[in-house]
């Protein structure tokens, strides 16, 4: 193969793993929303 097709070739491999950990760390984190609302639950049960 030629070094250029053997760098694109890394290259694509390098940005799939990048886009795929970022999109694995956002669903791990869950929405921002989410985690509000457990929050303003957890408030309020402490408060009764």
């Amino acid at each position: 193969m030629s070094e250029y097709v053997q760098f694109a070739v890394v290259m694509a491999v390098f940005i799939a793993i990048l886009i795929g950990s970022y999109g694995f760390m956002m669903k791990a984190s869950g929405s921002p929303d989410q985690a509000q609302k457990e929050r303003q639950s957890q408030r309020e049960s402490e408060a009764d």
